[in-house]
């Protein structure tokens, strides 16, 4: 909670009774700078809240929509497109795309990454990230940037396994 208040509410959908419904309140104890969200399959996600400031989420959201090329949409299952685009960075990508990139697969799907330096607002967050997760040397994986366009775009609950590409 943030003075009391919930966060969020993650949902979970009830097959018998054909909709969603409340499953767990997200919320953090007043004073605390993180939340903890129990995952299933042993997994957690950590929450950070005022890890950036509501200027800089414009600046790096304005700075990626200024590049709408570096994202593309992506197939599910070799069938459909993601109702979704997707960009991905990484700070050892080099501007020749044609040469092997960092990145990671997932299913049928391989993310190559960008330069992490072509958006230095995205770098700067990046590195505030590296810092509070306590990430010693660097990431593996890099940033990969979601981007929603608008109320029809969305993806449900889901998990998969990435592998290292690169």
């Amino acid at each position: 909670m943030i003075d009391g208040r919930v966060l969020a509410t993650s949902q979970r959908y009830c097959k018998s009774k054909r909709r969603w419904e409340p499953e767990q309140v997200i919320a953090r104890a007043d004073g605390s700078d993180r939340i903890q969200v129990p995952l299933s399959k042993d997994g957690e996600l950590w929450l950070y809240p005022d890890m950036i400031s509501q200027e800089m989420a414009s600046t790096v959201t304005k700075d990626l929509l200024a590049c709408p090329s570096l994202f593309r949409s992506y197939r599910v299952q070799g069938i459909l497109n993601e109702p979704r685009l997707q960009a991905h960075f990484h700070e050892r990508a080099t501007v020749d795309y044609n040469l092997v990139q960092p990145g990671y697969r997932y299913g049928a799907t391989t993310l190559k990454a960008r330069p992490l330096s072509m958006i230095p607002s995205l770098e700067s967050l990046a590195r505030r990230a590296i810092e509070i997760s306590g990430v010693v040397d660097s990431w593996q994986i890099g940033a990969t940037v979601v981007l929603y366009r608008n109320g029809n775009d969305h993806l449900g609950q889901h998990s998969g396994t990435y592998i290292l590409v690169g």
